[in-house]
């Protein structure tokens, strides 16, 4: 196991993952330094065990070659491992189709770089490109496992995330560029498309934050998330508020919705939104009770049996945004 003053390091690398399928930086650079502890990860298996094992090994720093739905993984499983007496630092590699929280809070240095720049720069050098965050705890009843992420979209962010999946993704765009071109494709497609009236009729969903029930029974489009942004510089989240988790819902069918969008995209509202349907804030605890599937993460998660979805705060990770 390498160890450069206190930082001792694993990967978890997703040979699955759609930009690691024709580039291979991480594995050669990997390649060159076999003591390094790794796990080849596709989705399947005992993620905790094995970084259990890695716990036990005593690493400091988790390095997470992959996407989203890596990220995700990798999180809840060292939720679940008890050897870790303090959660090991993530450096996320983004390589996967959707990469929303390596846009945010991952490593900016080259792919072939990041292990080496890990292992030599000086601690003062770390520390200072460490932030904290905390993913959603997500559980949709006792009878299924809970679920961590760091955004969830629900009514036109599910159709919007799907329509980047069906026509951004095959035209080739990169993969920041596609998860922000299917945002701005479900506004296009709500204001002009064909598929307009389903898209403005939005889903059947109640919607409760820190115990107190939101106006509307149906939403446009529902964003929750611990990141303070998404993609290409939107902000969709403002107002009040202590709570971890971020929040934005636009009740169906939205009105005024051509002169609202930007502002709600960039997080400036006019005084005539609220009233008119448009609200953000920062909350602890929050409550869906819905039929309808939503995104987490890149990922199409469907509500459970009872309908209720309650969304809280887990332990925050730190990630080092590594240059």
């Amino acid at each position: 196991m390498i160890q450069q003053g206190a930082v001792r390091i694993g990967v978890i690398t997703n040979p699955d993952a759609r930009r690691n399928r024709t580039d291979h930086a991480v594995l050669r650079a990997l390649e060159q330094r076999p003591e390094i502890p790794r796990i080849s990860y596709r989705g399947e298996g005992d993620l905790a065990a094995s970084l259990g094992e890695m716990a036990r090994g005593g690493i400091t720093d988790l390095v997470v070659d992959g996407g989203d739905g890596t990220v995700v993984a990798a999180v809840s499983a060292a939720l679940r491992v008890p050897e870790f007496a303090r959660l090991p630092r993530l450096v996320v590699v983004p390589s996967g189709m959707t990469n929303l929280i390596a846009a945010e809070i991952g490593a900016t240095a080259p792919r072939d770089a990041v292990i080496d720049r890990l292992l030599t720069a000086s601690a003062a050098t770390l520390e200072a490109a460490t932030v904290t965050h905390a993913p959603m705890r997500i559980e949709r009843g006792d009878a299924l496992p809970p679920l961590h992420g760091f955004l969830l979209g629900a009514a036109a962010f599910h159709r919007g995330t799907l329509l980047s999946w069906e026509r951004v993704h095959r035209l080739g765009a990169t993969q920041h560029a596609a998860a922000g071109l299917g945002i701005l494709a479900n506004v296009w497609r709500a204001i002009f498309g064909a598929d307009r009236q389903i898209f403005l009729n939005g889903d059947a969903m109640q919607v409760t934050v820190n115990g107190a029930h939101l106006p509307g029974e149906r939403r446009f489009l529902l964003l929750l998330s611990t990141l303070d942004r998404l993609v290409l510089g939107l902000r969709p989240f403002w107002g009040d508020g202590d709570g971890g988790i971020r929040w934005l819902d636009v009740t169906a069918p939205p009105v005024r919705v051509f002169r609202a969008l930007p502002r709600v995209l960039f997080g400036r509202p006019s005084p005539w939104m609220e009233a008119a349907g448009y609200r953000s804030g920062r909350a602890d605890r929050i409550r869906l009770d819905t039929a309808s599937p939503f995104i987490v993460d890149g990922e199409v998660v469907e509500p459970g049996p009872g309908g209720f979805v309650d969304i809280t705060i887990e332990r925050p990770f730190r990630f080092l945004r590594l240059s």
